[in-house]
């Protein structure tokens, strides 16, 4: 700037008043980035990962409010939630599994009782009533009593 000021014969207190508000968008700019890195900071102290809704209020502010860029954006980003991520650990709850009815232990049944056998022969005979096959068997049975 001292060259120009020298070319253009500036008083030194205009060149600083022009160098000022030359340099004043990038101070402004710079401002911005500070400001969003802080708002990030904030919204992991509270809540961390960043739910859906936080994620989208971050990003109208800083698209719509501080004029920064996607990369500028990814950036800070990038590097405050590496570093939150070491300090604040995410740790899942221990849930554990809901009971299945198959996973529920079932009483075992009671013991059938011992049944009885009946042995027997299965006859097979023709239209004429000769025998022309016999088969043993067998069945369990029970008693029943009626009165």
């Amino acid at each position: 700037m001292n060259g120009k000021q020298f070319e253009l014969k500036l008083d030194p207190e205009v060149a600083l008043t022009i160098e000022n508000d030359e340099r004043q968008p990038y101070r402004e700019h710079k401002k911005n980035l500070q400001e969003y890195e802080a708002c990030l900071v904030e919204e992991l102290e509270f809540k961390f990962p960043l739910g859906d809704r936080a994620k989208t209020e971050l990003q109208d502010y800083w698209k719509k409010e501080l004029k920064l860029t996607a990369d500028e954006v990814e950036a800070i980003e990038d590097r405050v939630i590496a570093a939150f991520a070491i300090t604040h650990p995410v740790v899942e709850p221990i849930v554990p599994p809901i009971p299945t009815p198959e996973s529920i232990a079932q009483p075992e049944p009671p013991p059938k009782p011992k049944l009885p056998t009946f042995a027997f022969e299965v006859v097979t005979v023709d239209v004429t009533g000769k025998e022309i096959a016999c088969k043993p068997g067998s069945a369990t049975y029970f008693n029943v009593s009626f009165g």
